[in-house]
């Protein structure tokens, strides 16, 4: 009886073990790159570094301007108002991660632009839907300009235009 206790107890011991390892972050897995990583502070720059800086937002707003462009073609106001508070998140996060472009988010999208955008999207009206789309493509490209990029502007999520702007 003695023996069977012992094994249990190793068995018990080892099972603990390996669960207390996986919560403590050591993986046998190359997959588990961030639990593989002893060290609490480098396990957070790995997730920042994951995360990346203000560009990786602006990939998103990108995304998301081209898929308001499309909505608003199909008369999609619902879609591109969607879209709208998504770029605006998408935004946010970025001055979260580089508190320097803070200023020109703030200039460029003021909690009341972005509401106001919003609104336009929201109407019903397809015509004021891309008058607001195009105040934000405005918005967008001054403050590339107000941060050292205007060649940001120059690329083909700029050349969408409301019909018959110019």
């Amino acid at each position: 009886m003695s023996t069977r206790i012992l094994v249990s107890a190793l068995v018990f011991a080892g099972l603990s073990s390996a669960a207390i390892a996986v919560v403590h972050g050591a993986s046998s897995t190359p997959n588990d790159w961030l639990l593989n990583e002893p060290d609490a502070d480098k396990r957070a720059e790995l997730v920042q570094d994951q995360f990346g800086g203000f560009s990786a937002a602006m990939w998103e707003v990108g995304e998301r301007w081209s898929a308001i462009h499309a909505a608003l073609e199909r008369s999609n106001l619902d879609l591109a108002q969607y879209h709208w508070d998504k770029l605006d998140d998408a935004i946010a996060s970025g001055v979260v991660r580089r508190p320097g472009r803070k200023p020109s988010a703030e200039e460029h999208f003021p909690e009341s632009f972005a509401r106001e955008v919003g609104e336009d999207f929201a109407s019903g009206d397809v015509e004021r839907a891309w008058r607001g789309f195009e105040k934000g493509r405005n918005a967008c490209m001054a403050c590339h300009v107000a941060e050292g990029m205007p060649f940001l502007n120059d690329q083909a999520m700029f050349d969408q235009r409301t019909p018959g702007a110019e």
